[in-house]
């Protein structure tokens, strides 16, 4: 196993020694001896967070909603712990979704993708869950990206699947160097077809 050649102008990444302690020993443990890696990475917190963005504006007009059941039900003729009810369950699915974006940027910066030479991977550091997927090259058939202004982005990896006309997909979010990757692995496939 050897780290990635960072130093190529065509894709940013980052090295073995870069990553954290629990992440390294997890990408390490996960990985075969025979196994070179080509590049690997965290997705950018920032981004990542920013996805959630959606869950923070659900759990303000959720709390807004909460709060005005439970003043409702002080003007109301309806019993005040019905009131109350509401606006504790209310409150708590707002509560959680005003979080969602900490919870994001936590879960980036517990999250490395790899690409070695013979798949593309995403480990997350968890106590009871170390691999979220793994994909042999060999098993991908597309490559599609959504780039953001900064050459930042989201890289979906497609898989053929059993069933005639279905497909199944792995994602590498908030890819710092979208691009790069893409073309990289694009290039591995290619190699690997007879």
């Amino acid at each position: 196993m050897s780290d990635p050649d960072v130093n190529s102008p065509k894709i940013l990444g980052k090295t073995m020694s870069d990553l954290p302690d629990a992440l390294r020993s997890i990408v390490k443990s996960q990985l075969d001896r025979e196994e070179q890696v080509l590049w690997l990475d965290q997705p950018n917190e920032k981004a990542y967070a920013w996805r959630m963005a959606g869950c923070a504006a659900f759990g303000v007009i959720w709390c807004i909603v909460s709060i005005a059941a439970l003043v409702a039900s002080f003007y109301s003729e309806q019993d005040f712990r019905e009131g109350l009810s509401v606006f504790v369950t209310f409150f708590g699915v707002s509560f959680a979704g005003m979080l969602a974006p900490l919870w994001g940027y936590r879960m980036a910066r517990r999250t490395v993708y790899v690409v070695t030479s013979r798949r593309a991977a995403c480990f997350v550091a968890r106590p009871l869950f170390r691999t979220k997927w793994s994909l042999p090259l060999g098993e991908i058939y597309d490559v599609q990206r959504w780039t953001w202004h900064d050459r930042s982005g989201t890289l979906h990896l497609l898989e053929n699947s059993a069933t005639l006309n279905d497909e199944a997909y792995y994602v590498f979010y908030c890819v710092p160097d979208v691009r790069g990757v893409m073309d990289l692995i694009k290039r591995h496939i290619n190699q690997q077809l007879p």
